[in-house]
Order: structure tokens, then sequence, then C-alpha cells
């Protein structure tokens, strides 16, 4: 439903550009690739952000399972490290020789 609102308001807007204003061809050409760059950024934008949101769903599943993930090279897992879901990043407990490390998730595998 979404694309089509989006697909409906693209066509209103160049329908109002071409019939109500008096801009030259160059300016309307200017105004639609304009508006082609700009939603090819936001659809690139979507998909990469939409790849990093799964990537850390799925090492926050692993690690909620109790498998042990590598971080940059170490081992993380829930008997070292606590997960911080706000910032997504994992925190090395005390007592362990990991202890206040900070890792990230986007750095796990």
């Amino acid at each position: 439903m979404g694309y089509a609102l989006a697909i409906a308001a693209t066509l209103a807007f160049f329908a109002a550009l071409h019939f109500f204003t008096e801009l030259k061809a160059k300016m309307k050409i200017g105004i639609a690739l304009a508006l082609l760059f700009i939603t090819i950024f936001a659809t690139a934008y979507n998909a990469y952000s939409r790849e990093q949101r799964t990537h850390a769903l799925d090492v926050e599943l692993r690690y909620n399972q109790g498998k042990t993930l590598k971080c940059n090279g170490i081992d993380v897992n829930n008997t070292n490290f606590s997960f911080s879901n706000g910032t997504h990043t994992f925190i090395g407990k005390k007592e362990t020789p990991n202890y206040s490390m900070m890792i990230n998730t986007s750095v796990c595998q």
C-alpha cells in the first residue's frame, strides 16, 4: 500500500510540474533527475540498514542460544560477556579476562 501511495504522489507531483508551472524542459528534467537520485539513495540506504539490523539480530539470537561467537578474534559467549540490547554491544563480565571490554555486534561473525 505504501508503494502505491508513493507512486500516486510522484505522479501527482509530475502532473502539477507539467501543467501548472512555467519551467523550461531542462529545469523539469533536472528536477526529475534530482528526485531519481534521492530515491535511489534512499532505497540503497534502506537496504544497507536492513542488512545491518538483520546481522545484529542474528548475532543476538546466536548469543542467546548459548553459542560462542567470534568477534575480532575474541570468543564471545554468555559466560564471559553480557549483552547490552540498547547499544547492541557485548560487555565483559567482572572476574573474567575480558572485564570491561566492549565489542559491537557488527564485528561478530
